[in-house]
């Protein structure tokens, strides 16, 4: 993390993952992992798992673990099966909104992403 400008309350870091089902919506867990301390904005097909509510720092890596097995069941009632695809989405990212006070910027380096069983 370098260069992180926060010109409004809702830049944050985030991992996302998302179930595409056979025929069906979407859905989603939204794991924040820095810069915000609650949910940004209510969305009808995601749940939010805050990591770390903390403001990134700049100049260090910000690890982070997730059980996306126990989140689904806890968050959603189940773990998916028989999906057609999952997206696996590592943002940098801020909600527009009245807030927004100046500059907002991040240089974000993601490295050493797995996802799979241990």
């Amino acid at each position: 993390m370098e260069n992180w400008a926060k010109g409004t309350r809702w830049q944050y870091l985030q991992f996302v993952i998302i179930v595409f089902p056979v025929e069906q919506p979407n859905y989603q867990i939204r794991y924040p992992l820095a810069g915000i301390d609650s949910e940004p904005f209510p969305i009808g097909n995601a749940k939010f798992q805050i990591v770390s509510k903390e403001e990134p720092l700049q100049g260090e890596w910000v690890p982070f673990e997730v059980n996306v097995k126990e989140d689904f069941e806890e968050l959603w009632g189940a773990v998916p099966e028989g999906f057609e695809k999952l997206r696996l989405l590592f943002e940098v990212r801020w909600d527009f909104s009245q807030e927004a006070t100046g500059l907002r910027s991040a240089d974000v380096f993601w490295d050493d992403l797995y996802a799979g069983q241990d």
